[in-house]
């Protein structure tokens, strides 16, 4: 083959090469001039980005600045247009949840004085129980076991009470400790068959009749007698109307030993416990 003759492949194999580095080409710029509009749009959407900071930094300024002027920091007397009205606004909604607040507040006030009235009125109540329980224990036979449990209950009902004047416990609670030494005293008397009032009023009229009957020469036993004889035997002194209501249980379970006479009328009334048989019971 002559040289001045390219052979027909390396011709077509040239022409090919061509078109593809001339399509390669094209290719590649259409690449950057996608890129360069995609970098375009993204630099668009930075400078938007940076005005919206620029006029939230502006709107945070003016928002600082209101709160200064609201706060009193600064004194402004331009100060007024939209968002002078509209801060008017937001004070008038602010005032009136104020005012109902206020109102809840006094209505709260007014339902806790009530309450802590009724708490005292019941305090009260149960102060009333808790005495009338000690009284009934000092009318029984004085033991160790009764001195003790009514030294305690007294204890105990005065340091509740001192607590609850120093503000130390609340009122619910007070009323809940003092319920427990009510009961704790009722409790006490209940429990114990040989220390009811029944029993100690048998007690005291054995006495009163053993006493009569162990002195030969006595003939009766008048008020201030029953009251010494019982103070005596029990170490502790008792009421008036605690002998006398011994003396009548007397009369009550011996009715063939013992008589009871009352004479006189009011507060100089006499009564005398005599002994069957004897003179004062004949007297009229």
């Amino acid at each position: 083959m002559p040289k001045s003759k390219l052979a027909a492949d390396t011709i077509n194999d040239f022409r090919s090469g061509q078109e593809l580095a001339s399509a390669n080409t094209t290719q590649l710029r259409k690449t950057i001039a996608e890129l360069e509009e995609r970098i375009h749009a993204q630099d668009l959407l930075i400078e938007e980005q940076k005005q919206a900071i620029v006029e939230k930094e502006a709107e945070t300024h003016d928002l600082a600045y209101e709160l200064d002027v609201l706060c009193g920091v600064i004194y402004d007397p331009r100060h007024t247009g939209q968002v002078l009205a509209r801060e008017l606004q937001d004070g008038y909604k602010q005032y009136a949840r104020i005012q109902q607040l206020t109102k809840a507040n006094e209505k709260l006030v007014n339902f806790l004085e009530e309450l802590e009235d009724s708490f005292q009125h019941i305090i009260n109540a149960v102060i009333a129980n808790v005495e009338a329980a000690l009284a009934a224990l000092d009318q029984m036979p004085a033991t160790d076991e009764t001195a003790n449990m009514h030294a305690r209950a007294k204890k105990e009902i005065q340091g509740i009470m001192r607590a609850k004047k120093a503000g130390q416990i609340s009122p619910a609670n007070c009323l809940r400790q003092l319920a427990d030494v009510e009961y704790g005293i009722v409790s006490f008397i209940t429990d114990r068959p040989a220390l009811t009032f029944k029993k100690a009023e048998h007690y005291r009229a054995a006495l009163l009749v053993e006493t009569l009957y162990r002195d030969a020469k006595a003939k009766s036993l008048n008020s201030a007698n029953a009251i010494q004889i019982i103070s005596t035997a029990e170490e502790k002194p008792i009421a008036r109307m605690q002998a006398r209501r011994a003396m009548e249980w007397a009369a009550r379970l011996q009715p063939d030993k013992v008589l009871l006479r009352k004479r006189g009328q009011g507060k100089g009334k006499t009564w005398l416990l005599c002994k069957i048989g004897s003179k004062e019971v004949n007297k009229s």
